[in-house]
């Protein structure tokens, strides 16, 4: 029988594991970015860190920028990977891509890591934005009285898709960049 050491010691096993593969993840999604026509915009992920939170030390939620160099500069894409459950649409881990339109440039030298509340609240924080889905599909338009707040951000569309199958470079670069650019 396991003791709860046991079990914390084994969880913590399981999450740097998870925190491994993803890295690996990150890594092969800016490579294959760069092969097909995108500048990267976060060569860290973004993601919130709270010392006010109980599990502010743990990292879940990570977004990672990128922009298509055939497409307008305020355009940027979002690749955001959820480890926790969203609601009951999703109760895996996702993978999420996201076309964020500003209304003008957004520069990467604009941006830290912990910026990540701007592009994670569009599809959550219905107090700032007009959130909509239809057929897997999310919107999000940026309230007036927003705008500045989210950094001059108008809108966002997102598709969210099951983390798991995303297993090989193959799929990043034939699911994930596509999906992305197909956004609407």
């Amino acid at each position: 029988m396991s003791t709860n050491g046991e079990n914390i010691t084994t969880a913590v096993s399981v999450l740097k594991e998870t925190y491994k593969n993803l890295s690996f993840l990150f890594s092969e999604m800016d490579r294959i970015a760069i092969e097909t026509n995108f500048t990267v915009l976060t060569p860290k992920f973004l993601r919130l860190k709270s010392d006010s939170n109980y599990d502010g030390g743990l990292t879940t939620n990570f977004i990672k920028l990128y922009r298509d160099n055939n497409s307008e500069l305020q355009i940027v894409y979002g690749i955001e990977v959820d480890l926790e459950e969203i609601d009951d649409q999703f109760q895996f881990p996702t993978i999420s891509v996201t076309k964020f339109n500003f209304v003008e440039s957004l520069w990467s030298d604009r941006l830290s890591i912990n910026d990540h509340w701007v592009f994670y609240d569009p599809f959550r924080e219905q107090e700032y934005f007009d959130i909509t889905e239809e057929e897997g599909i999310f919107r999000s338009l940026t309230q007036p009285k927003s705008l500045k707040r989210y950094m001059d951000l108008q809108s966002a569309v997102a598709r969210s898709i099951p983390l798991v199958s995303i297993q090989s470079p193959e799929d990043i670069r034939n699911v994930v960049f596509p999906t992305m650019r197909n956004l609407v």
